[in-house]
């Protein structure tokens, strides 16, 4: 199997309707980017990471780099999914 950002478990396809066209797109769960289909791999690439202490297993993440949408306990926190966690980090339930 070819190791791409498309067949990565964090990959999401989606689309959206734009000028009677559909537009689709692919990006990454975890960092929120426009996947770009001729980039190789990252170090996350099908990684289990749900035992990890990061950002991203906190029940206050909210998944995008901005104020108010990062996390939900610090509002104008800015961070990345795989920062070391707070003092107010707690597990989320998978």
């Amino acid at each position: 199997m070819e190791h791409t950002c498309e067949t990565c478990k964090y990959c999401i396809k989606s689309e959206m309707p734009f000028k009677n066209e559909v537009y689709k797109y692919t990006i990454c769960e975890l960092t929120h980017i426009l996947i770009d289909p001729d980039k190789s791999y990252c170090e996350y690439h099908n990684k289990d990471i749900s035992k990890e202490d990061i950002c991203y297993n906190c029940k206050y993440y909210g998944g995008l780099n901005d104020w108010g949408l990062f996390c939900s306990k610090h509002y104008h926190h800015l961070g990345n999914f795989n920062d070391k966690p707070c003092d107010d980090f707690e597990k989320k339930d998978n």
